[in-house]
């Protein structure tokens, strides 16, 4: 995405708010990694000042050419763009990237155990948990998620600047990890019951406390 921020005086103070929202489903896909912020402009300069450059990664496919979404960027929203198709777009990619992304193999007897999804009240979900037999999380979190019972909307793991992804590099410890779900749009209120992924390994009803 290629954006520019004009006659903007001051950014939002939280940087996370950056996001695309598909029109159609109503998901939001998260940025991929969010990069320094390009400067505000004047609306007399805008036309002559290069456009800053975001990455998302769509991993479900959601949306295609012809889409219309939603974007925010530092809080700032622009609503209802078409999405259009890049020179190198290919229709067949997605079959490509769905095999990229296969789950990972695991051990017959690996588990997992979660012993607490609590919401913290800003739009993450706090899930403490345990597993064997897994190693780690995949770099993207391709299989590490929670999913909303009602609606089977999966919810990411938050990725911060600098930081990445709030989740454990190593897991097996004897006390658990914890990992925090992007719930902003605050799809899953205390009391729901979530589904928890973790490489694959899926726990489902756990209750939000």
């Amino acid at each position: 995405m290629h954006y520019r921020l004009i006659d903007v005086e001051e950014l939002p103070a939280h940087p996370m708010t950056t996001s695309i929202l598909d029109d159609q489903s109503k998901r939001i896909v998260p940025i991929s990694k969010l990069p320094m912020l390009v400067e505000p402009v004047s609306a007399e300069k805008a036309a002559s000042t290069p456009p800053g450059k975001l990455f998302f990664w769509d991993k479900e496919g959601l949306i295609k050419p012809g889409s219309q979404v939603s974007v925010m960027v530092a809080g700032l929203a622009t609503l209802h763009l078409p999405v259009e198709a890049g020179p190198d777009y290919d229709p067949t990619a997605a079959e490509t990237v769905e095999a990229v992304i296969q789950k990972p193999q695991l051990p017959p007897d690996a588990t997992l155990t979660v012993h607490q999804a609590k919401d913290s009240g800003n739009g993450l979900l706090n899930i403490w948990f345990s597993t064997t037999g897994v190693n780690a999380i995949t770099a993207g979190a391709e299989h590490t998620y929670a999913i909303n019972q009602k609606t089977g909307e999966k919810l990411p793991v938050l990725r911060v600047p600098r930081i990445g992804l709030l989740a454990p590099k190593h897991l097996g410890q004897m006390e658990g990890s914890f990992m925090v779900v992007d719930n902003q749009r605050q799809q899953v209120q205390r009391g729901d019951r979530i589904t928890v992924v973790v490489v694959g390994l899926e726990q489902p009803d756990v209750l939000v406390e």
